[in-house]
């Protein structure tokens, strides 16, 4: 019966109270941080550089104010 008592008391729902704001208060912020830090929604269109050399293909992304970046690996296979 005392934990029943417990449960209702207005000690521990202020605190369950207090602990449901808090939990909903960093969730939100969480959020909107991850937004802010992710750049949500914002994006870039990038050209279709395949066919183009490499200099044609560092003077269009210089143009849009992108950087180049070339990955490449060793054991390339065409097939």
């Amino acid at each position: 019966m005392n934990f029943i008592k417990f449960l209702i008391s207005k000690v521990f729902l202020k605190n369950l109270l207090a602990a449901i704001i808090l939990t909903i208060i960093i969730v939100l912020g969480f959020k909107l941080y991850l937004n802010f830090y992710t750049h949500h929604n914002e994006y870039h269109i990038v050209p279709d550089l395949s066919k183009k050399s490499f200099s044609e293909a560092k003077q269009i992304l210089e143009k849009r104010k992108m950087r180049i970046q070339v990955i490449d690996t060793i054991a390339y296979d065409p097939k």
